[in-house]
């Protein structure tokens, strides 16, 4: 933990201002862009100090930084474990809308879609990745989708009143890659 934690820290100690604001700026940095999964325990304030060549008080200086923003929660002989801030998993816009952008910018559609509710994401996530584990005796080629996914798809269609085999259904991850085919078979 400790060579994956000053790692993915990157390289914090550059930045200029005080290293304690530094240093959870980099944390909270870190989590955001997933190279700190939310739920990782922390190494001890002396240990953190140790690796990061940091005396204690700037340690705990920027730990309380972290807790006191919702970025850690800290249980006494228990030590710290990193979080999303409540604020953040309970919300409708996405953080990034938050972070910034002039007034009278330009329109940024990217921030036009709402975050996913977060428990709801996590929930999924962990059915996906239950779910998952039969993909890994696959072949690794979908070819035209998963089959159990146009399975699916063909009984919904013929559900609601569209006869539809699986075979009539073609996968894409994405309209980009939909277009491509389209007209690769219109080219050909």
């Amino acid at each position: 933990m400790d060579t994956g934690f000053v790692a993915a820290l990157g390289d914090w100690s550059a930045r200029p201002g005080p290293r304690a604001r530094s240093l959870a700026t980099a944390v909270r940095e870190a989590v955001v862009d997933g190279r700190l999964p939310a739920g990782s325990r922390l190494p001890s304030e002396r240990e953190l100090a140790r690796i990061l060549h940091l005396s204690r008080g700037t340690v705990v200086a920027a730990l309380t930084l972290l807790r006191d923003d919702g970025w850690l929660a800290t249980r006494q002989g228990s030590g710290s474990v990193v979080r999303l801030p409540a604020r953040l998993t309970e919300r409708t816009t996405p953080w990034s809308q938050d972070r910034g952008g002039a007034p009278g910018a330009d329109l940024d559609l990217t921030l036009a879609v709402t975050a996913a509710p977060h428990e709801a994401f996590r929930t999924a996530l962990a059915h996906a990745a239950e779910r998952g584990a039969a993909l890994l005796v696959d072949s690794g080629v979908t070819g035209a989708g998963l089959p159990r996914l146009r399975e699916l798809l063909a009984d919904r269609y013929t559900r609601a009143g569209l006869a539809t085999r699986p075979e009539q259904i073609l996968v894409t991850a994405g309209a980009q890659a939909a277009l491509t085919l389209l007209l690769d078979h219109l080219h050909t």
